[in-house]
């Protein structure tokens, strides 16, 4: 759906919580089951560790290949890859596998091609009520009450029908296939290299298409574009490039600029071009390391995925204690 190669520089075209938390489950576990004394204290740390369980927790299973003539992914190249996708199964945790598709290929940047399918607006609504429960979700339906969306339709990514609890049963096949051209990337999200963009960030910009940020304006309109602003603070479905859009979640306070004004390519679901580099950015920023998506999950929240609760700093202050009271235990055994 998105493939982008744009003069000198290149534009861009759900393992889970539980692949971080499971080790440390499985290590409580032995030492409960070493010694069932453990006091009250530890047994409210191990239920710390136990949530969120696997059964409430976003997957994104990948499977890798090649387009054309590339060569496969190399190890490095696929680490990086996982390591994006372990950023969104620890930030959501909606209890749904997305299988996608990375392959390598030899032109451009990054693409992404997804299925995204009309579904009634009234259904999706009554979903985004329903899934709301962050601070951001609640700010999005008060003003979806306020300010109604005036269409009978929104296209969704298979994604996105499954965080939102919709039926997927109709979708058969990877519910995205995405493109990187890793060959002209550096990996590891640590130490740029001249020339070179981060494949971190440019598979972080294509999962996030894959999963439902992707706008459909000139078309029909996507769940995403419900949060596309004007800065008069009125909903902005043209395709005008004399026309300023944001995303925002209130109308009121916009948070990034879309790729709209002056526009000379890329998707008008990316961002404008930013400084400091932001993921959605439409075109690649080479020799840098770009920092990983926020602007990109807020949005992702705000169309229907879940996000996973932070342990407040008590709960980890708990969590430490009983650990150094099991690990006494044990030694005075």
């Amino acid at each position: 759906m998105n493939l982008f190669c744009i003069g000198g520089r290149l534009g861009f075209g759900r393992a889970s919580v539980c692949v971080n938390t499971r080790p440390l489950v499985i290590a409580m576990n032995t030492f409960m089951r070493a010694s069932i004394r453990l006091g009250l204290l530890s047994t409210i740390c191990v239920g710390v560790l136990l949530a969120p369980t696997k059964a409430d927790a976003l997957v994104i299973n990948p499977t890798f290949g090649v387009t054309g003539s590339a060569s496969p992914f190399t190890q490095a190249q696929r680490d990086t890859i996982n390591s994006a996708i372990a950023l969104y199964q620890s930030t959501f945790n909606d209890p749904i596998t997305v299988n996608i598709t990375f392959n390598n290929m030899t032109s451009g940047l990054g693409q992404s091609n997804t299925n995204y399918t009309q579904t009634p607006y009234a259904a999706v609504l009554a979903a985004l009520i329903a899934d709301s429960s962050s601070a951001d979700d609640t700010a999005a339906m008060a003003k979806l009450a306020s300010n109604p969306f005036g269409g009978t339709q929104l296209y969704l990514a298979p994604a996105n029908f499954k965080a939102l609890g919709l039926d997927a049963s109709g979708f058969t096949g990877p519910d995205s296939v995405i493109g990187l051209n890793a060959g002209i990337c550096f990996t590891g999200h640590a130490n740029p290299v001249g020339g070179s963009y981060d494949l971190y960030a440019v598979a972080c910009h294509e999962i996030d298409e894959a999963l439902g940020t992707v706008s459909g304006v000139g078309f029909s309109e996507s769940v995403a574009d419900l949060y596309r602003y004007d800065a008069a603070g009125a909903r902005n479905f043209s395709v005008s490039t004399t026309t300023h859009v944001f995303f925002s979640i209130n109308g009121t306070t916009d948070i990034v600029e879309y790729n709209q004004f002056g526009r000379t390519g890329g998707d008008w679901g990316d961002w404008k071009v930013n400084s400091p580099a932001q993921v959605q950015d439409w075109q690649g920023t080479a020799g840098q390391v770009i920092n990983g998506p926020v602007n990109e999950l807020r949005l992702l929240d705000v169309v229907g995925y879940t996000r996973a609760p932070v342990p407040e700093p008590a709960s980890m202050v708990a969590l430490g204690l009983g650990v150094m009271a099991l690990v006494r235990r044990r030694k005075s055994k």
